[in-house]
């Protein structure tokens, strides 16, 4: 690496399960077993930051990981994607951000027989910074997502725009 670029990698092996959840419980939970809420798998983690200008940083980040999921029929997913981000100082107190975002959800079906589903997820943000003195700040940003299933309920397209405040302290 080179004073223009530094890298994070995390590689390892991820195992969740329910070690403490209570064997008989009622409905829904009933339908967890014990030896069913288990699920391993590869996980990864990186990121590659580029500073291409004094004034424009890129940051890129794959992952893989497992995460816990609330709906019906499903306990786990495996989520791999990618992110690349872009920082761009406009002034000395006002920054442009700029997010893209890739992922594909894998969906490990329970043991009370739920099935397996697959959706991927497109987003792109892109928001302000202005940081008024060095210890306060204003944000706003709008995030544009779209997830594709394969089960047609799971589909949906979602706008979001958020305005945020920022203290240092």
């Amino acid at each position: 690496m080179t004073d223009l670029t530094s890298a994070d990698i995390l590689v390892g092996y991820q195992n969740v399960h329910f070690t403490r959840a209570n064997v008989n419980q009622p409905p829904p939970l009933s339908q967890f077993s014990r030896d069913k809420d288990i699920f391993s798998n590869f996980y990864f983690m990186g990121r590659l930051n580029w500073q291409a200008t004094p004034l424009l940083r890129l940051t890129l980040q794959p992952y893989r990981t497992i995460q816990q999921t609330v709906t019906a029929g499903s306990l786990f997913y495996t989520a791999t994607g990618v992110n690349l981000a872009a920082t761009h100082e406009l002034t000395d107190s006002t920054t442009l951000n700029l997010n893209l975002g890739f992922e594909q959800d894998k969906f490990q079906s329970s043991s009370s027989g739920g099935s397996n589903r697959t959706d991927l997820l497109k987003n792109v943000a892109v928001g302000v910074t202005y940081r008024a003195v060095k210890w306060v700040g204003l944000g706003a940003q709008y995030i544009f997502e779209d997830r594709n299933s394969d089960q047609t309920p799971f589909t949906y397209q979602a706008s979001t725009v958020m305005l945020s405040a920022q203290t240092l302290f």
